[in-house]
């Protein structure tokens, strides 16, 4: 079982947009959705923002994705408001 995460890593790097209808991720060839609905929750851990997917799956957004902390903390507030409604 502890394979399994390591085994799953993509090296590639992952797009990840957020919009009204939710969460669209692209790794490479490979694309999905996922709606707000479909988010259980949004946290921070170390730094990160950690956009947890109700069948247990997680989006881990580091630091370094966002341009500056400004602009992390209103990613941070428009998700936790985009879960709620």
């Amino acid at each position: 079982m502890v394979v399994y995460p390591q085994a799953m890593f993509k090296l590639k790097a992952r797009v990840l947009l957020v919009g009204p209808d939710g969460i669209e991720t692209t790794v490479g060839k490979l694309s999905g959705r996922r709606a707000w609905g479909d988010v259980r929750s949004v946290s921070e851990e170390d730094g990160c923002i950690v956009l947890t997917v109700k069948n247990g799956n997680a989006f881990i957004v580091p630091p370094r994705a966002f341009a500056s902390a400004d602009i992390r903390a209103d990613f941070l507030a428009y998700a936790r408001r985009s879960i709620s409604q």
